[in-house]
């Protein structure tokens, strides 16, 4: 997972807080979708407010990360989104689909051929 979040900070050098990207590593934990085709995808990935539109990225071996999704939202409470942001660490949790979790959009078809289009390179 790759991106932005509110829980991820630091101070710069004039004193202020800055939320750099930030590379997490994460596992796919659910798949979702219809007809034999993923739609969602659930990760035990934290995502906190500003994570949204993150790339999800897939490295496998020593091969450069493909994106194969872009992250919708978290599952996190408010009481923790709150604490991750006074430490500026990011929490990890053990997984679950309810309360500890990151949803992610699948990047097939339609969609990957318009994130393609949009970012200017041709499809394979």
């Amino acid at each position: 997972m790759a991106g932005h979040s509110e829980d991820w900070s630091r101070q710069n050098s004039r004193g202020e807080r800055e939320y750099p990207k930030h590379i997490g590593d994460c596992e796919i934990k659910g798949q979702y979708g219809a007809y034999s085709y993923v739609t969602y995808f659930s990760t035990d990935c934290d995502a906190s407010g500003g994570a949204s539109g993150g790339a999800t990225l897939q490295s496998i071996g020593k091969t450069p990360p493909t994106q194969i999704g872009i992250l919708v939202r978290g599952s996190e409470t408010q009481e923790q989104a709150v604490l991750e942001k006074q430490t500026g660490r990011v929490d990890k949790r053990p997984f679950d689909e309810h309360h500890w979790a990151s949803r992610n959009v699948a990047l097939q078809g339609e969609f990957l051929a318009a994130v393609i289009r949009a970012r200017g390179e041709h499809a394979n």
